[in-house]
């Protein structure tokens, strides 16, 4: 794919994300579009990044993301990350969205406070109890909130899904009205400051935008197929 249709594409999405909000009557909400680059070369987010295109980039492997990285674009983590791992991406990254477990939760305050930071994080949600994604489960999601909220190098802004792929809307609408119970429940917790509903990807986003999404990661319709390496 060229740099002209990636940039095509982009503006197709984005008047896209901006009909579906006029629908709902949420056209002056802000909505963040992470590009999820999984296995796309460094010479096309650095395309994306020289021209301002999106407003974050977001990797699902380490060694892809030091790979890419570079200054002028938030860089969002948005795949299973390795305990072991946190100290690679602790300083480069602005949003972490798969905060799942405490050995995670205490790493990434461990390796935040040695560089003097404090990292903003979202917590992930098993919304459909697949046991194939990341994500803590719905019933344990209170008892972890508790248990990551006074970690002082981590900041908890919101809430993260991956929707199950399916074409059953009426499914996925459950799925959603699910995911805000918990972000409601969770608010309370952690205070005004937890705003970020990460839901949304290239199959699921205009449904997710209709109920309340206001960060959404999208890859193919961006990026076109993932590339093989």
């Amino acid at each position: 794919m060229t740099n002209e249709e990636i940039k095509n594409n982009i503006a197709t999405l984005k008047k896209e994300v901006k009909r579906t909000l006029k629908e709902v009557g949420r056209e002056n909400d802000d909505i963040v579009i992470v590009g999820a680059c999984k296995t796309m070369p460094k010479e096309i987010t650095d395309y994306v990044r020289e021209n301002s295109l999106l407003d974050a980039l977001g990797d699902n492997k380490v060694q892809e993301l030091l790979d890419k990285y570079e200054e002028g674009i938030p860089w969002h983590f948005i795949g299973n990350l390795q305990s072991n791992k946190v100290k690679y991406i602790i300083d480069k990254v602005t949003l972490i969205h798969s905060l799942d477990r405490l050995s995670l939760a205490k790493e990434i305050d461990k390796e935040a406070r040695k560089h003097s930071l404090v990292q903003d994080c979202l917590i992930e949600i098993n919304i459909a109890g697949e046991e194939s994604k990341g994500g803590v489960s719905k019933d344990a999601v209170t008892e972890f909130a508790n248990a990551v909220k006074n970690f002082s190098g981590i900041k908890i802004k919101g809430m993260m899904s991956v929707l199950p792929n399916i074409s059953d809307s009426e499914s996925l609408c459950k799925y959603l009205e699910e995911f805000n119970t918990i972000f409601d429940s969770l608010r309370e917790v952690f205070g005004e400051e937890f705003t970020i509903r990460s839901v949304g990807m290239t199959n699921d986003y205009k449904i997710a935008l209709k109920y309340g999404a206001n960060m959404i990661r999208i890859g193919r319709s961006i990026f076109g197929d993932r590339r093989q390496i």
